[in-house]
């Protein structure tokens, strides 16, 4: 029974394993029959290689995803796990109805032999031995001894790795399919020797060139006229760039949800009728993870690290004492001292008035000390130490009194801490001088080495629902106050000083919207039912009410000049300026240093050397992949024409070349291409089969 103990020492393991495999699992029997299953059904969430995907079969798939997650993690889906799920349910989809049509062309199956081997035989797969533990300690016997032994266990047991092996038997052949389909795609990449050749030449052939460079910077915009023509002209030849998704664009506001008073004094009620039960409890960590919403274990804290409210009753904290309810940032807190310990240094409070002399001279140290000597006097006439302090402080401290908190005695410069630790007693002490100036320090706890063992209880100030009834209320009002975007941007914002926010960008597959975490009803919304100018619905996202207004629908195909316009009208401008330069060129002759001596001040004439061709960079004109492309073809002596490239016009003369050293192979070379071919195999693959299957994907419309 080894392999059994073994097996729930990693069930986590097992389970996790099985759930990568079934990535690849095809649908049962029941769904091989969809279209008699489904039929009727006019919901679809998509269409792959021409069949509708009706939306029952996308849930069915759904929930079986669903069901695999829980056995892998033994909770249900949160909403940011969520996503994935959905797309390993249209991923199954899409291999069952695009993929394994092209298993049935190439005739790839996977034997019963086949499926023995890797189970039970001499080349059992790497997924089967990670059952059984740790690979590399797999021994076959273990598989035989699994499942001679299975009979014997418990029911619950035996029905649970009975089903473990099912998804092997359904999930294995699968993987095994796609290994076959992706070695064979892999061994039909070929580079050919004229490939390997060329890369040998352009990493190792060597050429000086003289150029002559034009930056088209250097032209001034006002000499080039742009018009809407030559913009849409240059979309139209370059509409592989410019091509779009559907997107929307919106505007939207949002109403947080905020506790009101009366929540704050319910939920401050409620932990103070429970502060006796806490300080009764026998075991205090129980008692904090059964009742505080943020819990941890009780632990240690030297005084400084202590909650500020025990901060301040530090000298008269008692063991077994429950203290407040205390409110911190909108939360409200309950801290129980479980023990008092002894730390390793000791700690003092005090607060202090710092007077800096106004300089480095004698006179200005004497009229410092002279300024607080007088505090010091009406302190000790009866002047409230809080109030001098924010009238006479010259450092931060001023603004709250002076009060330095709880500090141990390496924090402090040595005369202001020898003098704070040297205190047998609370109170003011003679002025102290330090590097900073003149201190008087008022001693408000002496020194203590007691740190404590605390326990917490934290109960976040959640609002009740008639808080969120009001706010929901404001929203809806808000919502039925506009009719468009006009009227919603002047609502908001001239009337209700409500900050709008905007999302320009919106795509079908999109999550969140900015900071609006899972928010998919709101792009459901955007893509599925809104028009241009409409107003939405009042939507609820966790601790907010959200109303949007739809702006913009860009539909799938090549963009709007609008969208690109000034994208595009930069391109356009540089290629007009490159005309500009080129046509001013052909009009000039002679050696180049003679025609940029012609074209003027913005003409570079220089030489490099040694340049090579896949480094795309000529020294003097910097990385310009087109420019040492043109270089590449051009034969010793030779002059090219006038070109524009990534950022100027040149022209370059090959005036010398170390050719490559001729080699009898070059393998290594064209290995290079092929690897760098095959680390996008899969994704090739998986991209080539969706276009050929016309995948589309409108699970947007319903989720």
């Amino acid at each position: 029974m080894a392999i059994f103990n073994r097996i729930n020492k990693n069930s986590g393991l097992v389970v996790g394993v099985v759930v990568v495999a079934l990535a690849l699992f095809l649908l049962g029997e029941a769904l091989m029959s969809s279209d008699t299953l489904f039929n009727g059904n006019k919901q679809e969430v998509g269409e792959i290689d021409g069949k509708s995907i009706p939306l029952q079969e996308y849930q069915f798939e759904l929930q079986r995803q669903e069901y695999d997650f829980q056995i892998r993690t033994g909770k249900s889906a949160s909403e940011n796990e969520r996503p994935f799920i959905q797309d390993q349910a249209w991923n199954q989809l899409v291999f069952r109805h695009a993929y394994q049509k092209q298993f049935d062309k190439l005739g790839l199956t996977v034997t019963d032999a086949e499926w023995e081997d890797m189970t039970i035989g001499e080349n059992i797969h790497p997924m089967v031995k990670s059952l059984f533990g740790n690979p590399e300690d797999f021994e076959p016997n273990m598989v035989h001894e699994f499942h001679a032994n299975l009979g014997n266990m418990e029911p619950d047991a035996q029905a649970y790795y009975k089903e473990i092996w099912s998804y092997v038997d359904k999930s294995l052949p699968q993987i095994r399919i796609r290994e076959k389909y992706n070695n064979l795609m892999k061994n039909s990449l070929y580079v050919t020797s004229a490939e390997a050749k060329r890369s040998y030449i352009d990493q190792t052939a060597k050429f000086n060139t003289d150029y002559l460079y034009i930056p088209l910077h250097s032209v001034a915009d006002s000499l080039v006229t742009i018009t809407d023509a030559d913009l849409k002209g240059y979309i139209n030849r370059n509409q592989a760039k410019y091509k779009v998704e559907d997107s929307r664009a919106i505007d939207y506001v949002t109403f947080a949800i905020k506790a009101s008073e009366e929540d704050s004094i319910a939920i401050s009620r409620e932990l103070a009728d429970l502060a006796e039960d806490f300080g009764q409890a026998s075991k205090d960590s129980v008692f904090v993870f059964a009742n505080s919403d943020n819990p941890s274990q009780p632990k240690f804290l030297s005084i400084e690290q202590l909650p500020e409210d025990l901060q301040n009753l530090a000298n008269t904290l008692e063991v077994g004492k429950v203290y407040g309810p205390f409110s911190k940032d909108g939360n409200f807190f309950l801290h129980k001292v479980v023990e008092i310990g002894k730390d390793t240094v000791s700690y003092a409070r005090a607060s202090h008035i710092l007077f800096k002399p106004e300089g480095e001279s004698a006179e200005d140290k004497r009229k410092a000390l002279q300024a607080a000597q007088k505090v010091l006097a009406e302190l000790k006439n009866g002047a409230d130490f809080t109030e001098m302090a924010r009238m006479h402080g010259t450092d931060a401290t001023a603004t709250r009194g002076g009060d330095l908190g709880w500090f141990h005695q390496k924090k402090m410069v040595k005369p202001f801490a020898d003098a704070v630790f040297r205190a047998n007693s609370t109170g003011l002490l003679p002025i102290v001088e330090t590097e900073f100036g003149y201190h008087i320090i008022d001693v408000t706890a002496t020194k203590t080495n007691r740190n404590f063992k605390v326990a917490t209880v934290e109960r976040e100030t959640a609002f009740s629902e008639n808080t969120r009834e009001a706010f929901y209320q404001k929203a809806a009002n808000f919502a039925m106050s506009v009719s468009d975007t006009a009227s919603f941007r002047k609502v908001a914002k001239e009337e209700m000083g409500m900050t709008i926010y905007s999302h320009d960008n919106l795509k079908t597959t999109d999550r969140n919207v900015n900071t609006l975490m899972n928010a998919r009803e709101i792009i459901r919304w955007a893509f599925a039912d809104a028009k241009v100018n409409k107003v939405s619905e009042v939507f609820h996202l966790d601790d907010k009410f959200v109303v949007a207004v739809l702006k913009e629908k860009r539909e799938e195909g090549i963009a709007d000049l609008e969208d690109v316009h000034d994208e595009v009208t930069a391109k356009v401008k540089n290629e007009k300026k490159a005309e500009y330069i080129i046509n001013k060129l052909k009009e000039m002759d002679g050696e180049l240093k003679q025609i940029a001596e012609k074209y003027g001040k913005d003409a570079r004439f220089g030489s490099a050397e040694g340049v090579l061709i896949n480094s795309n960079t000529i020294k003097g004109i910097g990385y310009d992949p087109i420019a040492t492309g043109v270089l590449a073809g051009l034969s010793e002596g030779k002059r090219s024409q006038p070109f524009k490239g990534e950022n100027g016009v040149a022209i370059l003369k090959v005036t010398g070349k170390t050719p490559a050293p001729e080699i009898a192979d070059h393998t290594e070379y064209g290995n290079k291409i092929r690897q760098k071919r095959e680390s996008r195999k899969e994704t090739n693959i998986d991209e080539s089969i969706k276009k050929y299957a016309g995948v589309k994907d409108n699970r947007f419309m319903f989720y």
